[in-house]
């Protein structure tokens, strides 16, 4: 199985460093992916020396969603093994 993480960032320069470390332990993993959202800390510099992530940089106060939909049309959800646009409506109970 082919394991892809995003993980959102915004001023995580305190606890990034142990997040990414974690990360790299996954059995399965094949890429981390690292969205800043305009730190103004050490956040970006910590994540430039991970080895094997990948920085892309959002800008300031837009939301993930929408910065995904942006440059990912099609997403696979494996609980349910379907394919959707990136821009579906959400489940309503």
């Amino acid at each position: 199985m082919r394991i892809d993480v995003i993980v959102p960032v915004l001023n995580e320069e305190a606890c990034i460093g142990g997040q990414l470390q974690s990360l790299s332990s996954v059995d399965g993993l094949h890429e981390v992916i690292v969205v800043d959202g305009g730190s103004t800390n050490g956040t970006v510099d910590l994540v430039k020396t991970a080895p094997d992530v990948r920085l892309v940089f959002a800008r300031r106060g837009r939301r993930l969603a929408t910065f995904f939909s942006s440059f990912m049309p099609m997403f696979i959800c494996p609980k349910t093994r379907h394919a959707g646009s990136a821009k579906s409506s959400r489940t309503r109970r």
